[in-house]
């Protein structure tokens, strides 16, 4: 997954690695469906900003809960 924030301070999560257009002021998924982004809160991952010339890569973790035996 990847991580990008737009010019007005809006983070999405991305299946795809998006890429920055400095003229719309976003970042597109050029490949994929449109539909493979997720808003998160403003408030996550403040090192992740704007300015950056590339998106994050993150890692998704599901952790079980102790006891659970799926």
């Amino acid at each position: 997954m990847w991580l990008a924030r737009d010019i007005s301070g809006n983070i999405f999560a991305y299946y795809n690695k998006p890429t920055k257009s400095k003229v719309y002021r976003q970042w597109f998924i050029t490949e994929g469906r449109i539909y493979d982004s997720v808003e998160l809160s403003p408030n996550d991952f403040p090192e992740v900003q704007w300015s950056d010339d590339e998106p994050t890569e993150v890692e998704l973790v599901i952790k079980k809960k102790h006891g659970d035996r799926t």
